[in-house]
């Protein structure tokens, strides 16, 4: 039996957005969004459709859309594109799917927060750049290159303004996934944001432009930013929020419950899988895993659990929530939703993944807090605890606790999800005490799969009264709870095409021709190629960028980046300029 204990005169209730569940993001990058852009012409219901149930509700799953700056160069699953190619060049967020993709989520969800990183350096800005991959950037990359940068992530931010008329929340100055975060750039470039005056067009929000927040440093397992801020007052005063990726554990001493505990700023497990298979397949197993097991959706809910439980991450940000990318490509198969036949409008979801993920969402109100007016719930750190063995891929034995407990700002309401990934039973034992909601019936949510592979969804399996403020909750194997005083309801599951919708892009079977373009695009509007960078339909970049233009009067399909405007490339060498890809089904 574990022993939650939920105190009233204990709750952390003001300590900013440090101590806030904001549930999830998505991240749109490497190229995994990019065939949204084919759905959205050609399939707008659809589209729509997976818009409005990540998006959406009174409890949308999605808080955050963040995308990458793009360079031109595949960062692992593909390219996005850069937004500028030249200093001088005016910047064109028409290229790609992200900033639209902003777009689009923000007709739905108005004050969707937005952040921006980028992965590697444009061409135009690898000369200046190229110590930013040695042993220390910090002190290798000559100030004098800073305004360069800073000027293409300015000119980005005014063309998305201008285009679609929204100014960023977030913006992260370093490289992604940096082994040696620049501290004295992050300083300059905060200042300099704060400062600026100078060159907007006009109508620009500039009081918005100065209220962006510096997101840093986006390492990959790595936790030397959080260490560093705790000794740098200087940085502490221009860095709100920290993030990282891939570890659910904290550094040496703690330095990031640290930085939410004392310092009250936010941290973010700022990039981290989807499941990995579908839970539908899953149950299929014959080992009996059932909706859990390796990288499953109930290894991520504790990954949730522990990254909250020891290093206080209040956001999750999937790469990819979409997987709207070929198969073939280096990262396959980590995705809510496969989006790959726009032609058809086919795509398949990992509704497992989806309804184990909502038991974040559906049964408390999450955000930040200018999002739900201050309603948001936050963490009790004291009754949230993960004994799972890991720092990324989780392994939870027979017996160990994983628990987050969350509860309304106004104290009237709480709800406890509970994780059980192995093969027996939980019981947990909730004690409440001077909080208003302790005499509250416990309304039990579960998902899980029964022994014949049936999935439950979300279902309600008990309203327990407590007694003395005290009640058992009983979690059944390979399953998730959320135990909710709370009267809400789950949000309806996205429904799912029909099987038959699932056909290849044949556009000539009787010539044996699956696909032709001339790129003309008669069937569609005369901005249709403007509105899209020039993308062509259906191909997706695996190196440089490829565009339509045209050459001699007719459109062309041409590829933009040469040997000597190719990227200062991320982790890999740039070997191949011209790769295009197109999948028949």
């Amino acid at each position: 039996m574990h022993t939650l204990t939920i105190d009233g005169d204990q709750l952390q209730l003001d300590q900013n957005e440090a101590n806030t569940i904001k549930g999830f993001g998505l991240l749109s990058c490497n190229n995994t969004s990019r065939l949204l852009m084919d759905y959205k012409w050609e399939q707008p219901k659809v589209y729509q459709q997976v818009l409005q149930h990540l998006f959406g509700g009174e409890h949308p799953l999605m808080r955050m859309l963040k995308v990458e700056l793009g360079s031109d160069s595949n960062t692992s699953c593909g390219t996005e594109p850069a937004p500028q190619r030249t200093a001088d060049e005016p910047a064109n967020v028409a290229r790609g799917m992200g900033f639209q993709l902003i777009a689009d989520a923000k007709k739905i969800q108005p004050d969707l927060k937005t952040c921006m990183l980028r992965w590697a350096e444009p061409g135009f800005l690898r000369p200046t750049w190229q110590q930013v991959k040695s042993d220390d950037p910090d002190q290798k990359v000559p100030s004098a290159s800073f305004e360069g940068m800073y000027q293409y992530y300015k000119q980005t931010v005014i063309a998305a303004w201008q285009a679609y008329g929204y100014v960023f929340d977030y913006i992260d100055p370093d490289r992604n996934e940096t082994k040696h975060p620049m501290y004295r750039y992050l300083k300059w470039f905060a200042h300099r944001l704060q400062n600026d005056k100078d060159d907007f067009p006009e109508g620009f929000p500039l009081a918005d432009y100065h209220a962006i927040k510096l997101i840093t440093s986006d390492q990959n397992y790595g936790t030397d930013m959080g260490t560093e801020l705790l000794k740098d007052p200087e940085l502490q005063a221009v860095i709100p929020a920290v993030g990282y990726h891939y570890n659910t554990d904290d550094g040496p001493d703690h330095p990031f419950t640290q930085i939410a505990d004392q310092l009250h700023k936010e941290v973010w497990y700022s990039e981290g899988v989807a499941p990995v298979t579908f839970g539908t397949l899953r149950v299929q197993d014959t080992t009996g895993i059932g909706i859990g097991g390796f990288i499953s959706a109930l290894d991520i809910a504790n990954r949730l659990v522990k990254s909250y439980a020891r290093s206080r991450r209040s956001l999750y940000i999937f790469q990819p929530a979409i997987g709207g990318l070929y198969p073939g490509a280096k990262y396959p198969g980590k995705q809510l939703l496969e989006m790959d036949t726009p032609w058809s409008g086919y795509f398949q979801q990992d509704s497992v993944g989806l309804a184990v993920m909502h038991h974040f969402t559906d049964f408390a109100l999450t955000g930040w807090r200018d999002q739900t007016a201050d309603k948001n719930w936050r963490y009790v750190p004291s009754a949230t605890v993960s004994e799972v063995a890991g720092t990324e891929n989780l392994s939870q034995a027979l017996g160990a606790a994983s628990a987050m407990t969350l509860v309304a700002p106004d104290r009237a309401d709480y709800t406890v999800i509970l994780v059980n990934d192995t093969n027996a039973s939980q019981n947990y034992q909730v004690s409440v005490k001077d909080l208003p909601a302790a005499s509250k019936p416990l309304h039990v949510w579960q998902t899980w799969a029964d022994k014949n592979g049936k999935i439950h969804d979300r279902e309600q399996v008990a309203t327990l009264t407590p007694k003395d403020g005290v009640v058992t909750v009983t979690i059944a194997p390979r399953a998730i709870v959320s135990a909710t005083t709370a009267d809400f309801q789950p949000q309806a599951q996205l429904p799912s095409p029909v099987v038959s919708q699932d056909q290849p892009l044949q556009q000539d079977p009787e010539k044996h021709v699956l696909f032709h373009d001339d790129y003309t695009y008669a069937d569609m509007p005369e901005d249709y190629l403007k509105r899209r960078g020039g993308t062509p339909r259906y191909t997706t970049d695996m190196d440089g960028a490829f565009e339509v233009v045209e050459h001699g009067g007719k459109p062309v399909l041409q590829q933009q980046i040469t040997e000597q405007s190719r990227a200062l490339a991320g982790k890999r060498k740039l070997t191949r300029i011209s790769r295009l890809a197109i999948f028949a089904g």
